[in-house]
């Protein structure tokens, strides 16, 4: 019975010290991982997918996965621009924009798109890209909770660069540009100036503006401007915004829904990418045989299949790219307007 004893314990000794040991490996790959995070300013890590992130789905839902950004037509409501995007939407517009451009080889256009694309850096870059953005503004996050008086009621002078605040004194700046961080370790440096004024210290209203011993200082973006103008356009004509969730969630709703794409069978950026693209060009077909009807598309990928064979030819011909003009006729591509939006999976 004694040696019986001693065999339980030295298999228990043996186990513990697996166990141990096991445990011991697990948090040195920790750490690993936590150092990367730090050294290469990661927000996060998958380790079944490396190029997968933690996605919001609804407020409470995360799954790991990928933000899928669509660019869709405003007539037709068909998908002319598709990436795999990052995270969140803050910094996906522009690039979405431009691969909308190149695709369609479009440059004066209208686009629409939620809040989450509503950042000054984009809508600015957007500008740049020659297109009217009617993107949703955001309602100022401080307002909402110190309840003092909202930005809006401070009138911006360009010619002078000053504010006027709700006593009618006037707030300057100092003229030095600072620069504040997004929130993740990768955010984009924002630059602002602050406007600040003396009155503040015996204003009768003070407390209603402000709790600072300070008085109230406003920062205003170098992007203000572009912000201005985007939330100008959408504030101006409410009506044509809501043609958003008209275009968009229609493609949405008939992939997600209706031919349940809500995963990826593939692992990496570009595969997913590719993965996606492969359903939404069957979306286009299949919306294209709405518009159409199938005799009438069936003509014109007949016309479209010439054309490649014909080119195919004169490259093998040439020995190099060759560009041919399809007849305008054959092709009834129409826009209104673009839409980006985003598509999770």
């Amino acid at each position: 019975m004694d040696q019986l004893d001693g065999e339980i314990d030295a298999e228990s000794r043996a186990e513990i010290n697996n166990k141990i040991e096991y445990n011991i490996e697990k948090a040195d790959k920790y750490l690993e991982l936590s150092k990367r995070l730090e050294n290469e300013e990661l927000d996060q890590i998958s380790t079944v997918d490396a190029d997968a992130r933690a996605v919001v789905l609804h407020r409470n839902i995360v799954n790991v996965g990928y933000n899928i950004q669509v660019g869709s037509d405003g007539k037709n409501k068909m998908i002319v621009a598709i990436d795999t995007g990052e995270v969140n939407d803050t910094h996906a517009l522009s690039p979405m924009i431009a691969r909308v451009q190149e695709n369609l080889q479009v440059k004066n256009m209208k686009v629409l798109a939620d809040k989450g694309y509503h950042t000054g850096d984009q809508l600015a870059k957007c500008e740049g890209l020659g297109v009217k953005t009617f993107v949703s503004p955001k309602a100022n996050a401080a307002n909402k909770r110190f309840k003092v008086f909202p930005m809006e009621t401070f009138k911006y002078h360009p010619g002078s660069d000053t504010y006027r605040c709700p006593n009618n004194s006037i707030l300057r700046s100092n003229g030095q540009i600072y620069q504040r961080k997004g929130h993740s370790k990768k955010g984009t440096w924002v630059p602002f100036k602050h406007y600040k004024t003396k009155d503040c210290n015996d204003c009768p209203i003070k407390l209603q503006c402000t709790s600072s011993p300070q008085g109230r200082i406003v920062q205003r973006s170098l992007h203000q401007g572009a912000i201005d103008r985007n939330n100008a356009r959408v504030n101006a004509d409410p009506e044509y915004y809501r043609n958003r969730q008209q275009i968009i969630e229609h493609q949405f709703g008939t992939i997600k829904r209706q031919w349940h794409f809500t995963y990826a069978l593939l692992k990496g950026k570009e595969k997913v990418r590719g993965e996606a693209s492969i359903l939404f060009i069957a979306y286009n077909l299949r919306r294209s045989m709405s518009i159409h009807g199938f005799s009438e598309l069936l003509e014109l990928l007949k016309a479209l299949f010439v054309n490649f064979w014909a080119i195919i030819e004169l490259t093998s011909i040439v020995g190099g790219p060759v560009l041919i003009n399809c007849n305008p006729n054959m092709m009834r591509h129409g826009s209104s307007g673009q839409q980006i939006g985003k598509y999770k999976v």
